[in-house]
């Protein structure tokens, strides 16, 4: 009888364990569904950003990635540094890349505004070019339909 009440209390206390497990593993399912969802939808934001080609829009889709994505999980992604030291140096890592990234892209955004001004402004020189030499053949017109009147 003893031994029978003991495997009783060992059974239950493995079918507790057990439907502990369960629990955890149903959470950590819908844990990990989750978070393919969010990296999912990270990467098509990715791809379609990747598609542009106004720099601007770039800039400002970049901005939005790292509102919607990291700034929610920052606290999360902090906590787990601290534990992990890979993590930290991959993060570490991470941040060099992406400030090397935002510095050509600025570089490359300012020689893009500079080169833009610059055809512009050639733009505008040769337009106000065309300007005076339009009002002198204006005048010239002006003057040969006089000399025409005058000749009939």
């Amino acid at each position: 009888m003893r031994l029978n009440k003991g495997f009783e209390g060992e059974v239950g206390e493995k079918v507790k364990k057990i439907e502990n497990l369960n629990r955890h593993v149903k959470r950590e399912k819908a844990r990990t569904k989750d978070q393919e969802r969010v990296i999912n939808a990270f990467t098509q934001e990715i791809h379609r950003l990747v598609q542009t080609k106004n720099e601007r829009i770039y800039k400002e889709g970049l901005l939005k990635i790292f509102e919607k994505f990291v700034k929610p999980y920052q606290e999360e992604i902090l906590a787990r540094k601290k534990k992990d030291p890979e993590t930290i140096e991959e993060m570490d890592r991470q941040l060099r890349f992406l400030e090397k990234c935002k510095g050509q892209m600025k570089l490359n955004a300012q020689r893009s505004d500079f080169a833009f001004k610059h055809v512009k402004k050639e733009e505008m020189l040769d337009n106000v070019e065309l300007m005076k030499e339009l009002k002198k053949m204006r005048e010239k017109k002006r003057k040969y339909e006089i000399e025409l009147r005058k000749l009939e």
